[in-house]
């Protein structure tokens, strides 16, 4: 089983605070410097994390709800009315990847998914991948000053470039933060490893970037952990990834 378990809610007991902690830029809109998000998701779909059954956090949920629905994903456009979700409220809060996986087969998800683990540098060039098709990815934080402590929680990354990334937090739905790139780097990486979640679909058509991200990860080796990603050619033929 995997160590990492992802709980976070808003309430949580103190720790230390890091060294390094940065500053943050919180906006009401999915732009900042002129800079527009690539997968803005609107603040009408942002969704607001909750507890399971034992009240452990919904993080990792809320997080590929909210990207599901930007991305008009079948199984997530109804939103806290999804299988995935009213099934994830009737179990124990807290995932990893392996939870994840049977989460998302136990609610009969059909669309195609991915999820890796790995360093900040092979992540980030995994996500900036995905996000520049106009894709939300679901990544780990470690830490976020609202909370004034270390954390291990899931957000929904979406803008990375080569300064700044943008985060919709599942605990501050309805706001933007955006900070620096190296800061995100930092961030990222929650126990030994970084954790990335990605629902591979988009509104249009297929776009091929995104699936030749999905290759290079599969060739990745041991740094990355490939999971769940369905034929390429039957989702070439659909309005999937």
């Amino acid at each position: 089983m995997f160590a990492r378990i992802l709980f976070m809610l808003a309430t949580v007991a103190a720790t230390a605070l890091p060294a390094w902690a940065g500053t943050e830029v919180w906006t009401n809109e999915p732009v900042y410097q002129g800079v527009k998000a690539n997968a803005p998701i609107p603040t009408w779909q942002h969704i607001l994390n909750e507890g399971g059954i034992d009240r452990a956090g919904l993080c990792v949920i809320a997080s590929n709800t909210a990207n599901g629905l930007y991305q008009d994903v079948p199984e997530f456009r109804d939103g806290k009315g999804s299988a995935v979700w009213k099934l994830a409220k009737s179990r124990e809060g807290g995932y990893y990847p392996e939870k994840l996986e049977k989460l998302f087969r136990d609610a009969g998800l059909k669309t195609a998914w991915f999820q890796a683990e790995g360093d900040a540098k092979s992540l980030c060039a995994v996500i900036e991948k995905y996000n520049a098709a106009g894709l939300p990815v679901g990544v780990t934080m470690n830490y976020g000053e609202k909370y004034g402590q270390a954390i291990h929680h899931m957000v929904s990354l979406i803008h990375i470039d080569k300064s700044l990334v943008c985060i919709v937090d599942n605990n501050f739905p309805g706001q933007y933060m955006w900070i620096s790139r190296a800061e995100f780097e930092r961030r990222l990486i929650d126990g030994p490893t970084g954790w990335v979640v990605a629902l591979l679909w988009v509104k249009t058509a297929v776009k091929w970037a995104v699936i030749a991200a999905a290759l290079v990860i599969a060739a990745g080796g041991a740094a990355l952990m490939f999971a769940a990603v369905v034929a390429f050619v039957g989702l070439a033929l659909r309005r999937e990834l």
